[in-house]
């Protein structure tokens, strides 16, 4: 007894262990305050940024004692920001203290990356880290699109002639593989299908540009396409593939890999390999140079499918020595085949004293003096280059370049195009090079011959390219929209591109307008278009480059006029008319100016908005609330707004409404150039206010001081009569020079504003209902078909279309005010698509049986049923006395990552925090880290399907009689009571759920791309409080579904067995099995790194297997155990919880060992497995005879005597039925025999062996 005693005192220790570590609920803690912010990647240092090579990044690091999270990127010039941008998405938040932005965008150079927070005292607080963007591209991955990615270090064989490839380029623009241009599919990866690769050696250069930076990278296929194909071709230590040139003649042997298709027939004859050095044509030469090649018959060949490959080495050596200049060949051949099947790898050969073009490439940002040239970088020129800009720079590298002079010819359409149609030039460059400029080529496809010469010697290499030239005329120095404060017109600065430099008529052709006003560019001593490299005021220019500067023609230049000023350049280049058009402004710093009017919405009153992290009023018009409908003239239907507009260069200003002062402002000198600026109320009471937007602080205030007299104004709160028109009048002053702008705004009372759907926003939807406002003032109802619509606050009527058809949707609507009536109509798009966000509402039917989302989910419940409050004591009787049938249920395909259904959602009944309605206004759900955190999927599974949220809502009653409310099915998100309807909160409270009043099965379908061989590894999961719960389930691999038990909502998705354990891939014959019961939940692994398969089963975990197995409801009561050794505590990691043995019990599957105690931790011998599996499965009948029985084992098991009387009959049955099998005896030379050994230990292998035998036999796999 002793024993028993002091193991049952071990379990209650143990227990109250683990009851003051477990959290019932999410709960709040205090943090420490040590440093706010510490960043995980990014230097903290200005002068020592990290480096990065995309505009994209993601903010991480760690955090403590602060809230509210945000970040502020700023470009850092001189050590000033220029340029600024702040976030408006929250954090991803993990393991309580570690934050995360993802995909932020930076500039280009230097970033200053400020994190943000606020303190426990309240005090914002900031990080700041340093990273610089130099926008360089760069080729991180190249593959095909199998996947198979192409390396430096060898050549990848492909049987597909019209091979496609992708390239991952970070910062590119446009990437090209031998000069044919790739698709910029998403992001940054370019793909080109159809390579046309020729067979054998194929060479791809890879160029990515982003203006004139480049990055080159070279990569090498092999294209089989079933004839005897040759690649790593090697003589003497010369590497033969691609074409080489070379001038030291090769003495020695040739090695290779061949590859032949595969000849599996057991007669096939062992191919026999020639290597011959034939000339161009493939011709042998006079005097014969060949050798048989070998091959090593095992590690030699490789077989890989359907292809074979050799790796050959000639049986002798062959010399070059004594041949003369020109091209040739190395053929190889398989003369055992019929007909001799070969290829031809090609070469040229050149004497040590020839010169040969080894490479051509294209210089950039060239400068060119006339007879040399320098450049800023250089890049291959490939064969099928495309071309849109003269002058073209080319580099011949030349080898013997001594005495070398090079030509170029061009033909088009097989003519040679001669004359001033081709103009081209030569310049020295780098020793080796030569350069060549083109000014001149005809559009379309050319075939360009460079060649070089010395005596007699000559070298010639083809190029085709496509020119389409694309003349246009830039500006550097002057951009569109620039404000000058100076009236006199600058020097301008820019560039021609595509004009023929050499064509005076061109050249003269180039003007510049100012206000109407015509002056041409090339104007001796005032401007010019430079042919060659020139210096003028210290500036160097080059060809192409362009300089005009009117103080040379008109004294004082020419004059920009106040307000905007219209500059255009036009001119012809090759008969194409061209123009660049800017509009510039003029704005003295010596006059007051008004800029940047606009209307936006009315928030919050400006004072109270002083949250810096959370600013609400509204600084433009996203939404378009207010209409431009003509000059300085607005349309709204809002009933108040704010006026936003920048001042400068004033001593006072003045606002009127409706010619009558609202309000006043003045500014006073701060310092020799800075002035403070104040706002004053009106004295007559009107509750308009005037504001300054301060820059620094994001706060708007009454005074701010500004060093140059600029400021942001804001008049807020103007109300708007309920139609007609608003003029707002603008009056700047300083000294007696005045300025003032009307703005007039016009409130239209229109009879109805559809507010949602938000068209054409929301004008494609995906969900098969849709939330309907319409802004209807005056009207006493709005009608939808027969359905009165709700009115509330602000003439808003409200109502929610359900049954929405796949497809276009007219919706018709009456708005009746009095005894007038007035039809309106819209139109939405249901999708109907499959994708995340879709959204689906029904009853449950009342044939119990429901399929959406094309299929990928479907529900079925017996029929009549009906739903109830969720049972408060699972496993107990349900106590409810309602039921439901009129409940809408709610589907969703949520996002896998967060668990979003709604990402984006028009706020229909929503109210700001003044109690402005916000119907009409689209609101984004942020991702919710706590949300990211707990969907992650178990160590070992991934997702396998859609992730799906289903949910009926929730009763909510008074405990008086009839006195209850049924809460809408909502999505996952939801916040509808005080916050704790989000999923994770909901989750760990029965009273927010509603249940099905009898089991119902759900069935997903899953990724038709995984293969029937691991579709055993599949099941459903579902999220509950104690996290993602593997329901199990039985797989269809024809209709590529999983079917599963379904006993309430929430999260539900086929997840697959990722990665395994290494003692069940090692196990011998039971690794299918314990795969099988691990991915299905049945049986759970022992730790982190091993499942346990020689690990004894225990009793306790082998009754859960067989409830589990059997999927059959749980049934129990923690309040009154059946045995005292099993706890009713859900203990951390164990194999067995209290609630599969309590259910055991309870269907008679298990007894205990004594009363009341059921030894649940003791090891489960054979035998007692046997009658455990018997009870569950019914297989011993009542009336059974064990003697009998045991006489029948007899004949069956030689060690039958040691099976005890009352496991006999069980065992016989298990046998008959095939789920227990003897262990064969090992007698040499015997008759093959059985033992059952009935008292040995089951282990956790063999248990999964039984079990997965019987689930196959009861197709619940």
């Amino acid at each position: 007894m002793k024993p028993t005693i002091n193991r049952i005192m071990q379990w209650l220790l143990i227990a109250a262990l683990v009851v003051s570590m477990l959290p019932i609920a999410p709960s709040k803690s205090e943090a420490a305050d040590p440093i706010y912010f510490q960043f995980r990647d990014f230097s903290t240092s200005s002068t020592s940024p990290t480096e990065v090579n995309s505009n994209q990044i993601e903010i991480a690091g760690t955090f403590n004692s602060v809230t509210n999270l945000s970040y502020r990127i700023e470009k850092i010039v001189n050590g000033q920001p220029v340029e600024a941008s702040n976030s408006s998405t929250q954090p991803i938040i993990t393991g309580g203290n570690s934050f995360r932005f993802a995909a932020v965008t930076i500039y280009d150079g230097l970033n200053r990356i400020t994190v943000l927070g606020v303190n426990q005292v309240g005090n914002v607080v900031s990080g700041e880290a340093y990273v610089n963007f130099s926008n360089v591209p760069v080729i991180t991955e190249v593959k095909l699109t199998d996947g198979r990615p192409l390396s430096s270090s060898a050549p990848v064989v492909t049987a597909r002639a019209n091979e496609a490839i992708s390239v991952n380029a970070p910062n590119a623009t446009n990437v090209t593989i031998n000069g044919v241009e790739m698709f910029g599919g998403s992001g940054t990866t370019f793909l080109l299908n159809n390579l046309g690769l020729k067979r054998g050696y194929n060479k791809l250069v890879i160029l990515a540009r982003n203006g004139t930076k480049t990055y080159e990278l070279t990569r090498y296929l092999v294209y089989f396409n079933g004839s005897l194909t040759a690649y790593d071709v090697n003589w003497a230590g010369t590497a033969m593939d691609g074409d080489p040139v070379f001038s030291t003649a090769p003495n020695g042997n040739v090695t290779s890999k061949v590859i032949l298709r595969t000849n599996a027939s057991p007669t096939a004859i062992p191919p026999e390999f020639r290597v011959e050095l034939v000339d161009s044509t493939g011709a042998s030469l006079t005097s014969p140079i060949a050798s048989d090649a070998s091959y090593d018959p095992v590690a030699g060949v490789v077989v890989d499918g359907d292809l074979t490959t050799y790796s050959i080495t000639t049986d002798t050596a062959l010399n070059l020595g004594g041949l003369s200049n020109g091209k040739y060949n190395l053929k190889i051949s398989d003369t055992s085949a019929s007909g001799t099947p070969f290829i031809l790898i090609p070469f040229t050969y050149r004497d040590a004293a020839s010169p040969y073009i080894t490479d051509i490439k294209q210089a950039y940002d060239v400068t060119d003096n006339g007879t040399a040239i320098t450049f800023a970088s250089s890049a291959s020129f490939p064969n099928n280059a495309a071309v849109s800009i003269v002058p073209l720079w080319l580099l011949l590298d030349v080898a013997n370049p001594s005495g070398v002079t090079a030509t170029v010819t061009a033909k088009q359409n097989g003519v040679a195009v001669t004359g001033s149609n081709f103009v081209y030039s030569t310049r020295t460059a780098n020793p080796g090079q030569v350069a060549i400029v083109i000014n001149k080529m005809p559009t379309g496809t050319v075939e360009l011959t460079f060649t070089v010469t010395n005596g007699t010697f000559t070298d010639s290499v083809v190029r085709t390219i496509v020119f389409v030239p694309a003349p246009s005329i830039q500006l550097t120095n002057v951009y569109n929209g620039q404000i000058f404060e100076s009236n006199a017109l600058p020097v301008i600065e820019g560039k021609v591109i595509n004009f023929n430099l050499i064509d005076a008529a061109e050249l003269n052709s180039v003007y510049m307008k100012l206000n109407g006003q015509r002056y041409r560019i090339n104007t001796s001593g005032v401007g010019e278009i430079f042919t060659a490299v020139t210096t003028v005021g210290g500036v160097n220019y080059k060809p192409g480059d362009f300089r005009f500067d009117s103080t040379a023609a008109i004294t004082g230049g020419l004059q920009l006029l106040p307000g905007a000023n219209e500059l255009i350049f036009e001119g012809v280049a090759n008969g194409v008319p061209v123009s660049t058009n800017f509009t510039v402004y003029f704005f003295s710093k010596d006059n007051p100016t008004i800029q940047n009017v606009r209307p936006v919405p009315f928030v919050i009153e400006p004072s109270l908005d002083s949250n810096i992290l959370d600013i609400k009023r509204k600084f433009n018009d996203a939404e378009v609330k207010f209409a431009p409908t003509g000059d300085k003239q607005f349309t709204t239907t809002e009933r108040s707004l704010d006026l936003l507009f920048d001042v400068q260069a004033l001593t006072s200003a003045e606002i009127q409404i409706d010619g009558k002062k609202v309000v006043t402002a003045t500014v006073t000198d701060s310092g020799p150039t800075a002035g403070t600026i104040e706002t004053f109320d009106s004295e007559i009471g009107d509750t308009v206010k005037l504001y300054i937007e301060n820059p620094n602080t994001n706060l708007a205030v009454t005074s701010y001081l500004d060093p140059e007299y600029k400021y942001r104004l804001r008049l807020s709160e103007v109300k708007l009569p309920q139609s007609g028109s608003t003029n707002i009048t603008i009056i700047v002053r300083k000294g007696t020079v005045s300025v003032s702008e009307t703005f007039t705004i016009i409130r239209d009372l229109s009879p109805f504003q559809i507010l949602s759907p938000q068209l054409p926003n929301e004008s494609v939807i995906n969900s098969n209902f849709l939330k309907v406002s319409i802004k209807a003032e005056g009207a006493d109802s709005v009608l939808i078909g027969k359905n009165a619509m709700v009115k509330d606050t602000g003439d808003i009527f409200r109502y929610e279309l359900k049954d929405l058809k796949v497809g276009k949707n007219t919706i018709k609507f009456v708005v009746q005010q009095g005894t007038q009536k007035i039809n309106g109509s819209f139109v939405v798009n249901y999708a109907g698509d499959s994708s995340v966000t879709a959204q689906y509402k029904s009853k449950l039917p009342t044939s119990g049986k429901i399929s959406l989302f094309k299929g990928e989910l479907g529900l079925t419940f017996p029929k009549n049923t009906f739903l109830r409050q969720a049972n408060r004591n699972p496993g107990q009787d349900v106590k409810t006395i309602n039921l439901f049938d009129a409940q809408e249920l709610y589907f969703g395909i949520a996002d896998r990552e967060d668990g979003r259904t709604v990402k984006r959602y028009n706020a229909v009944g929503e109210v700001d925090l003044q109690g402005n309605p916000m119907d009409g206004i689209l609101q984004d759900i942020p991702v919710r880290a706590e949300a990211t955190d707990r969907l992650i999927p178990k160590n070992n599974f991934t997702f396998a399907s859609n992730l799906f949220w289903v949910d009926s809502g929730y009763f909510r009653g008074t405990g008086l009689v009839n006195d209850y409310q049924l809460v809408d099915a909502m999505h996952p998100y939801a916040t509808t009571d005080n916050g704790d309807d989000v999923f994770y909160i909901r989750s760990f409270y029965p009273d927010k759920w509603l249940e099905p009043s009898q089991r119902g099965t759900i069935t997903i379908k899953y990724d038709s791309n995984i293969v029937d061989a691991i579709a055993r590894n599949l099941s459903i999961w579902r999220y509950t409080s104690q996290g993602w719960v593997n329901v199990g389930g039985t797989v269809d691999t024809k209709k590529k579904t999983v079917t599963g038990s379904f006993d309430g909502f929430g999260y539900y998705a086929v997840m697959s067995l990722r990665y395994s354990f290494s003692d069940i891939v090692g196990h011998s014959y039971a690794r299918l099995a314990l795969e099988t019961m691990f991915s299905r939940g049945i049986m759970l692994n022992k730790d982190n790194n091993s499942f346990g398969v020689y690990d004894n089963i225990t009793r306790g975990e082998f009754a859960q297997v067989l409830v589990k197995m059997l999927d059959i409801p749980l049934e129990y009561d923690p309040n009154n155990m059946t045995f005292d050794d099993v706890i009713p505590i859900d203990f951390p990691d164990a194999l067995w919880n209290y609630r599969y043995i309590e259910t055991a019990v309870k269907k008679g599957y298990i007894r205990g060992r004594s009363p009341r105690l059921f030894w649940p931790n003791d090891t489960l011998t054979r035998e007692d497995a046997s009658v455990m599996i018997a009870r569950a499965l019914n297989l011993v009948k009542s009336n059974a005879n064990m003697d009998k029985d045991k006489e029948a084992l007899q004949k069956l098991f030689t060690d039958a005597n040691t099976v005890s009387v009352y496991s006999a009959s069980a065992v016989l049955a298990m046998q008959k039925a095939g789920y227990i099998s003897g262990i064969p005896n090992n007698i040499p030379g015997g008759k093959l025999s059985y033992r059952f050994e009935p008292n040995s230990n089951l282990t956790r292998a063999d248990a999964a062996v039984i079990v997965e035998r019987i689930m196959k036999k009861l197709k619940k796999l």
